[in-house]
This record gives structure tokens, C-alpha cells and sequence, in this order.
């Protein structure tokens, strides 16, 4: 008897066993991780495809382990949670899709956890099991962008069937296949008649200037080895699945990957069997061009291609003399606003390389002017050279101002605005400052619909505008300031550019002396005057081109030498205008010293200087650093004594940006003043998505940062 228990029961663990490695087997064969955890959420039990997830050699490197061993903080912290979840509730079921990076890939998996129950049903752990489902979504996205794909061509043939302008039909094609297609950017361009070089027609997208900062041509040099040269050549669609590791890509792969182009595609467009230009396309993930869309964007291309001959067809029976002459009048005035836009682009790129400097030095001459103001108060004979010193800085302060907003470095404020109030506002500065012999007559239409416009900006350029005409009548004479509603229809005839359907038109004409055709060709040129040595700087009417230019608006010039001037107006109404209120504005508090300690980070030396003086006399304990790196050690040294932190944005070994972010991550609640001779959009964009609320514009004067310094300190949170 006790042989044949012993038996049985040898049989019976050698059969526990043979099951136990077929599950053993079963499980880790196959391909989907399963794996079971403790209350605790540590790993009893993993398989082979748990592992390679995790990223360790085998499951015996799991098991104890929890998620927080091998995973980041805040994707443990969510697991835990899940898992808690299923013990907590006792049966419930988390089935969910999840998207994680596995060596360098994107993966999505299908994810279960069910409670484990021992015998008592008492929870003991949690059993999970995810899918690999990576090959199916891609499908699904493969389906969705091909769906797409077949929109944007059904879409493409509905505008070529109605459209009858070729850049209006083009213009459509790059708008579809950026909404529709999901691309970032889309342009066609056609060979140069003189050379190989492509020059664009129409875009749409994200752009940003990306076709102005690289060549590409058609030839068989760098400028040709793109996927929008190589199409040409070979006449076939050529891609690239990276632009940051395709060699072809070189000569344009900075200013791509700058504007978040990965990957690209083109396609020839031809006319009469012989390439004439190409479609291209920009997307802002790499390998995202599939064969299948590729053919299909093959058929959108010889769409567009048939288009073109036809509309080629139709242009050269139809063209007459007529029409030939008014082509030619439209390149012309093209050219000269090409030509135009190059001289503000020129301007514009000086501007902005000048304004950071020149604006430290400003400051250094404002604050040295108001302390030699307050230390010689009681020499008055001093006095009007001291305001002299600081007028002067301010004009320059302005006029820097100026040449930012060629360089259009600086934000405007665009609101509803009536132009009838702004005029009224404006004629009656004039009657209480211009000469009596200058009688300004307004004529505004009743009625007038409001535009959208920076209102400061156009108060500046009528200003501008209404000062030209008084010093153009220096004995006497009359300004008649006109506003009038006009159609498209009307203006066009003119301004082939305009496409607004309506557009409220200001006329400022004087009876003044008038320009010769010399002096009207060269009138909107920056630095330009007619006027005496310091007089004029030469940008009231550049400034005033470039002002209305950035409002989609347009100005021109009329005047004969002896026979006076008009200088017409031209914006768009605003659709659904809605009635805009103005904000009352606080007064400033007043100057106020203080006892806490103040770190000053700035690389000029003579303004470091001086804030440390001015900080000094009022009390406040300074602390100096020259540099970003110096500035965020002495901050960790100090900071629980530090009430705030002045820091440049141009900072050697660190800029600004990251001074901030590293003071940030010592001392969340830190309160940083961040100072800069040139607060661009995008600067401005980028320290206030990185949670900077305190930003002060170079030059200033020192009660300004006096104020500033004080509102921050004592100001909540």
C-alpha cells in the first residue's frame, strides 16, 4: 500500500509538472505579453514578450520588479493607478489602446488587466495581457490617408472644371492638398526662361519664407538634387522618406528641418509632353509617403498638367494686343513691388541686427541722464543739456522702433477699428497744432463699415501722411481728408492684386507744393527725403508702405510737381465686424526704493554698472553676474535671499530663454524680469509658452524698472 501511494503520487507530480511546462511553453510562445503582478503591482509571473517591451534580457529580470524599476515616473504612476483600479473594484476589466516608443518606433498595443482571485475570491493580483496591434493601426491610418487622398483628387477635378485662372487654379490645388491631404506646406513653381531655376508660383502651407531661402532648379547640380529637381529630370514622382539623413537633401536640409519638414514628394507637371514645373509637397513626419499615394498623387499631377495645357490653349487663342499690354502692366507693377519688398526685406534684416545693441546703449544713456538729472537738480544751468541727452536717446529709441516694424519684429495689436473716429481724433490734433493758414477739411462717408487694423499703427501713418502735407504748404493751403466705401470691382482696375470684396479707401489730398516723377518713383524708398538736414529721417512714408502692406492693404501716390498730392489708402472691410471697447489703463504706481536683494544678469558692462548704482541709492541689496551660466550659480547660492532676478535675453553661454528655465527648475515660484533690446513675436511667443510673465522692452528709463521691480516683488504668487 504505501509503494502504491508513493507511486501515485510520483505520477501525479510528474504530471503537474508536464502541464506546468506546456503552460510555461504556451505562454511564452506566444507573441502577446502576458504576465501576472502581485497586490503591489510587482511582477510574479512574465513572458518573453514582456520582457522585449520593458526592455530587459529575459522575464527573469522582472519578476520582483515593479514598474517604477524600469519605466518613467509618470507612465508607472499611470499603470499603478490602472492596477489599483482592478483591485480595487474587484472584476472590473481595463481593455484600452495605448501608444508607446519600443526601440525607437511607435507601437500600439491592446491592453487587458482582470483581477486574480485566490480560492476565497480574494484579490491577489492582477493578470494582464497586451496585444501588439502596431500593423493594424498602421492599415487603419494607411486607409484613413488614402480616403483623404481620394477627397483631395475629387476636389482638385471639381476646381479644375470651374477654374478658369491659373493661379487662382493652382492656388486651390496647394490650399486642398494641405487641408486635405494633412501635408504642412505645398507649392508649385515653373522653370526660369533664362535658366533651370524654378520660381514659385503659388503656396500654401507653412511656408515661412522656407522658398526664399533655398535655389531649386532643374539642373544636375545641388541646387537639382531634391526630390522637386530630380522629377523634373527624370519626368516621374521622386520622394524622400527623411530629409534629415537623405544626402540628396543637403543644400536645403537646415532651412526644412527649421520649419518642421521631414519628408517630401514632387511631381512633374507638363505641357505638351515637356516638364514645365512641379508639384511639391512637404510633410512633418519622416516616411510618410506610401506607394499607394504616391500613384494617386501621379493622377492629381496629370490632372493639373491637363488643366494647364488647356488653359495654355485657351490664353493664345483668346490673347490680343490689348491683352498683352495690360500682362505687361501687371509684371511691372509686380516687379516694382518685388523690388520694393527686397529694399524692406534688406532694411528689415540691418534692423533687427542693430536694435538689441543699440537699444543696450540707449539705455545706458537714459539711465546716466537721470542720475545726472537727480544728482545736479540744483544747477540749473545744466538742466537743458541734461533733457537734450535724453530727448536725443528717446528719438533714437523711436527710431529703432521704426526700423522694427520694417523688419516686422515687433507685434501689432489688430482690433475692429472705424477709421471715421481715428480721422475725427486726428483732424482735431491738427486744428490745435498745425498753422492757422492750413485749413484740414474731412468729408467722411456716414456709414462706413470698420476694418481690422492695429488702430496706433494707422493713427502713426494718417500722422505721418497729414505732416508730409503741411510742410508741403508752408505758406498756406488746404488738406481734404476723404473715406469712401469701394468695390472690389472698382479697385481692382488699378490694383490688380486686391481680392477683398470691399474696401474702405482714405484720399489725404493737399494743395501743396507736388513731387516730380523722380521724386514720386523714389517716395516710399527707406531714408529717402526731400526735406532739409534734420528735418526728416526718410521713413515716414516707407514706414507708412509697410504699416498698410502688413493691414492687406495697399497705398498709392498721385501728385504733379506745382499741382499738389493725394495719397490714397486702400483696406479691407472687416466681415462680421464687431464693436471694439477700448481699455482703460491704470496709472503707474509710484517709484518706490526697497531692502531686498535684487540679481542683475547682464553681459554690457557700463549698464550693469548702472543698475547697480541706481538699485544701490534705493535701498536694494545687489547681486551681479555677466553671464548665463554665472547667473544661475549665483541664483542657487542665493536664492532664498534673491526677491527677483533681472535677466538680459542676449546672455553669453546661456541666453535668457534658458537662464529662466533653469532658475525655473531650482525655485518654481522664482520672479524673473526678463529684459531685451529686441522682443520679437516669436521671442515673446516662446518665453510665455515657457511661463515668463514679467518682460521689459530695452531702452528704459530707470523709474520705469524702478516701477517694475516694485510691482513684481509685491506682487502675489
Amino acid at each position: 500500500m504505501g509503494r502504491t501511494h508513493t507511486s501515485r503520487k510520483k505520477d501525479l507530480e510528474q504530471r503537474l509538472r508536464h502541464e506546468r511546462s506546456l503552460l510555461v511553453a504556451f505562454i511564452n510562445l506566444i507573441p502577446d505579453g502576458i504576465y501576472l503582478k502581485d497586490t503591489q503591482s510587482r511582477f510574479v509571473v512574465a513572458n518573453p514578450a514582456v520582457a522585449q517591451r520593458m526592455g530587459v534580457a529575459g522575464p527573469e529580470d522582472l519578476i520582483g520588479k515593479c514598474d517604477h524599476d524600469l519605466l518613467p515616473k509618470e507612465l508607472a504612476d499611470r499603470y499603478r493607478a490602472e492596477e489599483l483600479t482592478v483591485i480595487e473594484t474587484k472584476g472590473a476589466v481595463i481593455q484600452k489602446t495605448e501608444s508607446r516608443t519600443i526601440e525607437g518606433s511607435p507601437r500600439w498595443f491592446l491592453v487587458t488587466k482582470v483581477p486574480y482571485l485566490d480560492a476565497q475570491g480574494r484579490v491577489t493580483g492582477v493578470v494582464g495581457v497586451s496585444r501588439d496591434i502596431t500593423e493594424l493601426k498602421l492599415h487603419e491610418q494607411a486607409l484613413t490617408r488614402l480616403t483623404r487622398l481620394y477627397r483631395e483628387i475629387s476636389l482638385t477635378n471639381q476646381l479644375i472644371v470651374r477654374e478658369t485662372d491659373q493661379e487662382r487654379l493652382l492656388d486651390g490645388v496647394c490650399r486642398i492638398a494641405v487641408e486635405e491631404g494633412g501635408l504642412l506646406m505645398a507649392w508649385v513653381g515653373f522653370t526660369d526662361a533664362q535658366s533651370p531655376r524654378l520660381i514659385p508660383s503659388v503656396w500654401y502651407g507653412k511656408e515661412e519664407g522656407y522658398l526664399a531661402a533655398v535655389r531649386i532648379s532643374a539642373a544636375d547640380d545641388p541646387s537639382g538634387s531634391g526630390p522637386t529637381g530630380l522629377a523634373m529630370r527624370e519626368r516621374r514622382h521622386v520622394f524622400t522618406t527623411d530629409i534629415a539623413s537623405d544626402p540628396r537633401m543637403e543644400p536645403f536640409r537646415e532651412e526644412a528641418l527649421q520649419r518642421g519638414y521631414r519628408s517630401s514628394a514632387a511631381f512633374p507637371l507638363s505641357v505638351g509632353g515637356e516638364p514645365i514645373g512641379a508639384l511639391s509637397v512637404y510633410a512633418g513626419e519622416p516616411n510618410y509617403f506610401t506607394e499607394d499615394e504616391l500613384v494617386l498623387m501621379d493622377e492629381l499631377a496629370m490632372d493639373v498638367s491637363y488643366a494647364l495645357e488647356n488653359l495654355d490653349r485657351e490664353r493664345r487663342q483668346i490673347r490680343t494686343t490689348a491683352e498683352l499690354e495690360q500682362i505687361e502692366e501687371k509684371r511691372r507693377l509686380l516687379e516694382q513691388q518685388l523690388v520694393q519688398a527686397q529694399k524692406f526685406e534688406s532694411l528689415g534684416t540691418l534692423a533687427s541686427g542693430i536694435a538689441h545693441d543699440f537699444n543696450n546703449i540707449l539705455a545706458i544713456v537714459m539711465g546716466h541722464s537721470s542720475l545726472l538729472a537727480e544728482r545736479t537738480a540744483e544747477r540749473q544751468e545744466l538742466a537743458p543739456s541734461i533733457s537734450a541727452i535724453r530727448k536725443a536717446a528717446e528719438r533714437g529709441a523711436a527710431l529703432v522702433r521704426q526700423l522694427l516694424t520694417f523688419a516686422r519684429k515687433t507685434e501689432s495689436v489688430f482690433a475692429s477699428v472705424q477709421l471715421n473716429e481715428l480721422i475725427l481724433d486726428l483732424v482735431r490734433l491738427m486744428r490745435e497744432t498745425f498753422p492757422k493758414t492750413i485749413t484740414v477739411v474731412p468729408r467722411l462717408q456716414e456709414g462706413l463699415p470698420r476694418v481690422v487694423a492695429d488702430a496706433a499703427q494707422l493713427h502713426q501713418v494718417f500722422l505721418n501722411l497729414c505732416i508730409n502735407s503741411r510742410d508741403a504748404m508752408p505758406e498756406a493751403g488746404q488738406l481734404t481728408i476723404e473715406t469712401s466705401l469701394v468695390a472690389n470691382s472698382e479697385i481692382k482696375t488699378r490694383i490688380p492684386a486686391a481680392t477683398a470684396g470691399e474696401y474702405v479707401v482714405v484720399r489725404f489730398t493737399d494743395n501743396g507744393i507736388g513731387m516730380d516723377e523722380e521724386t514720386l518713383r523714389r517716395a516710399f524708398d527707406p531714408f529717402f527725403t526731400t526735406k532739409g538736414p534734420g528735418k526728416g529721417t526718410g521713413l515716414g512714408l516707407a514706414l507708412a508702405y509697410s504699416i498698410i502692406e502688413n493691414h492687406q492693404g495697399f497705398i498709392e501716390l498721385e501728385s504733379e510737381l506745382g499741382r499738389g498730392t493725394t495719397v490714397i489708402i486702400s483696406l479691407p472691410v472687416e466681415e462680421h465686424a464687431e464693436e471694439s471697447r477700448p481699455q482703460s489703463l491704470s496709472r503707474a504706481s509710484a517709484v518706490l526704493g526697497g531692502s531686498e536683494t535684487v540679481l542683475v544678469i547682464e553681459d554690457e558692462e557700463m549698464l550693469l554698472d548702472l543698475l547697480n548704482t541706481i538699485l544701490s541709492e534705493r535701498g536694494y541689496r545687489v547681486l551681479t553676474a555677466r553671464d548665463g551660466e554665472e547667473g544661475v550659480a549665483v541664483y542657487a547660492q542665493n536664492q532664498d535671499a534673491i526677491a527677483v532676478v533681472i535677466a538680459d535675453i542676449g546672455l553669453p553661454k546661456l541666453g535668457g530663454e534658458e537662464v529662466f528655465r533653469r532658475i525655473q527648475a531650482i525655485r518654481p515660484e522664482a520672479k524673473v524680469i526678463i529684459a531685451s533690446g529686441l522682443l520679437t513675436p516669436e521671442t515673446l511667443a516662446s518665453l510665455q509658452q515657457l511661463g515668463a510673465r514679467h518682460l521689459f522692452a530695452k531702452p528704459y528709463a530707470p523709474e520705469e524698472m524702478l516701477r517694475k521691480i516694485r510691482s513684481v516683488i509685491d506682487a502675489e504668487g
